[in-house]
Order: structure tokens, then C-alpha cells, then sequence
């Protein structure tokens, strides 16, 4: 194990209230800090409840952070690209969205007719959710009968 971790996303951790952002240098010893605190105010049931977790250690923390792509021994890793640092004003897909709508607005007032390729562009959905999971949480759902009842 490493002496110090990259943050490649926002990392709380527990029972301390300490964070970091993305691309700092999470010590070690921080991780330990936050295992030593839940242990100081939880108790283990582990070997009492087989349905009880145990308290995470220092490992089991870095673990699953590294796993879970929040965290790397590499300081050279890259960010996850939902949390790079972005220059203020850079375009963004959002912002081109919202210049799209401003400017349909002002066609509209105009009385001017509005191009499909613009609208097409205002209705981009910025909120599209990326992610590796194939989640089938609506596959639990009873289906609707006809007649929407």
C-alpha cells in the first residue's frame, strides 16, 4: 500500500468530517484517522450478528475507493471526467443548450421561423446518465394494464 492516495473525485471520509477534491493527495494516515473514529463510536457486532458488517478498516476504505474509481495510488492518474476542473465560461453542452433557447426566444419574438438544427439543439438532454451499470430497478415494476389502470 501506498503512503499517499489521488483523489480522482470528491473523497469524504467518515467519522472525521474531512474531504478532499480532486487531484489532492489524501494521506494514509487520514484513512487511519477515519477507521480509528468508527471504531471509537460503533460497535463491532460482526462476530455477535452474522447479518452485521464489520467497520471498515484503513484497507477496506482505500479498498473500495479504488474500486470504485475515486481514488488512486498513481499521482499521475487522470480525473475522473465528471470532475475536472473546468476554465469559467469554457463552453460547455449546457451552455450551448441555453444560448440555443435564448436565441429561439428572440426569433419567436421576431416572428422569425425557427431552423429544426437549432431546436433539435436546445432540447439536448444534459442530464444523461453515464454509467457502466446496467441497473433494472423499473424490471420490478408491475406493468400498467390498458386503459392505464
Amino acid at each position: 500500500m501506498a503512503d499517499e492516495y489521488k483523489a480522482l473525485t470528491v473523497v469524504n471520509l467518515p467519522f472525521t468530517e474531512t474531504h478532499w477534491t480532486p487531484g489532492q493527495m489524501i494521506p494514509r494516515s487520514a484513512f487511519e484517522e477515519s477507521a480509528d473514529a468508527a471504531r471509537s463510536q460503533l460497535d463491532d457486532r460482526s462476530g455477535d450478528d452474522e447479518n452485521a458488517s464489520s467497520i471498515p478498516t484503513a484497507d477496506d476504505m482505500i479498498d473500495a475507493l479504488i474500486e470504485g474509481g475515486s481514488l488512486s495510488e498513481d499521482e499521475d492518474a487522470e480525473l475522473h471526467p465528471d470532475h475536472i476542473p473546468r476554465e469559467p465560461g469554457e463552453l460547455s453542452v449546457q451552455s450551448v443548450a441555453d444560448s440555443a433557447k435564448a436565441l429561439i426566444a428572440q426569433l419567436e419574438a421576431d416572428g422569425r421561423e425557427i431552423p429544426p438544427e437549432l431546436q433539435a439543439m436546445a432540447e439536448v438532454d444534459v442530464r444523461t446518465v453515464k454509467t457502466g451499470d446496467k441497473g433494472s430497478a423499473n424490471d420490478a415494476l408491475p406493468k400498467k394494464k390498458k386503459g392505464g389502470k
